[in-house]
């Protein structure tokens, strides 16, 4: 008896000790859903194949803010009113240094889908200033491998990333000029953002920046203005292009390796999700729709 009951601890530490068990039962069950949340082992990079073909075991949705934990008792940030009454918003400050995202080959899963992918922001920015939103390297690289920016100083959002067909870093940026009217939530589908309405010039930036693999496009919703659509740079030969981020790559939120180009403001939605999202989807309505 004794030793079928210590063969039965040998079987359950060795289960409970397995991150690929943990890491597959968590990442296999939610495409397109949006309640994702990692479990134990997520923080295992060379878990998945970021290249792969099968979206069932891409997460649907992830949720940078849930990942990090953050709330208004974290170091350098603080609770703030965002435009939305049925999320969170926090107020980051230069003090708050807590930004490697866990999980991070779940996100570079998502920004190498098949499909494409769709990067959500709703945020309240430092005028004049640079700021990362999300920047992916490898240990010890100081340049990215994906890399999105909102640059005050020169009114620009700024995308640098590499494909699969060449090794140089490419570039695309886009005017982030307000224009009124600011956006009008709308009930969410299963995947946006909670309905409320937002005052006119409250600041709040509301901007979705989705990759279509089919057309090799990038696409910037910004608050109500007309979608500006951009082709992916890079030779992309006879095959299909796609983004290029190895397996050992991490995931910083609000700023560069180094506390460089570090975001300062307040933040409601930091979501990545593993496919394009279309102008109906995107998370907030404006009337009429651009």
């Amino acid at each position: 008896m004794n030793k079928m009951v210590g063969n039965y601890i040998l079987l359950f530490l060795l289960v409970t000790n397995n991150p690929v068990s943990a890491w597959v039962t968590w990442y296999s069950s939610t495409h397109h859903d949006t309640n994702t949340t990692p479990g134990a082992g997520a923080g295992d990079s060379n878990e998945i194949n970021h290249q792969t073909e099968d979206t069932t075991s891409i997460p649907g949705e992830l949720d940078i803010l849930r990942l990090l934990n953050v709330t208004g008792a974290s170091p350098g940030v603080s609770e703030v009113l965002g435009p939305s009454a049925h999320l969170p918003a926090y107020k980051f400050r230069p003090g708050y240094n807590n930004v490697l995202v866990p999980g991070p080959g779940a996100i570079a899963a998502a920004l190498t889908a098949p499909a494409g992918f769709t990067l959500l922001f709703v945020y309240r920015q430092h005028r004049k200033s640079l700021g990362t939103l999300l920047s992916v390297h490898s240990p010890g690289r100081v340049t990215p491998w994906f890399q999105a920016t909102s640059n005050l100083r020169t009114g620009q959002l700024v995308l640098h990333y590499r494909v699969t067909s060449d090794s140089k870093l490419h570039q695309n940026s886009w005017a982030l000029q307000q224009q009124q009217p600011v956006p009008v939530q709308h009930p969410p589908r299963g995947n946006g953002i909670p309905p409320t309405e937002t005052k006119k010039g409250n600041g709040w930036t509301y901007l979705a920046l989705v990759y279509n693999a089919s057309s090799s496009t990038l696409t910037l919703y910004l608050d109500c203005q007309t979608p500006k659509e951009q082709p992916v740079a890079g030779n992309t030969g006879s095959g299909t292009l796609g983004f290029h981020i190895p397996q050992d790559a991490l995931v910083y939120f609000r700023q560069e390796p180094g506390f460089k180009k570090k975001f300062l403001g307040s933040m409601q939605v930091a979501k990545i999700k593993s496919y394009p999202v279309s102008r109906k989807d995107i998370g907030w309505s404006c009337n009429p729709i651009p």
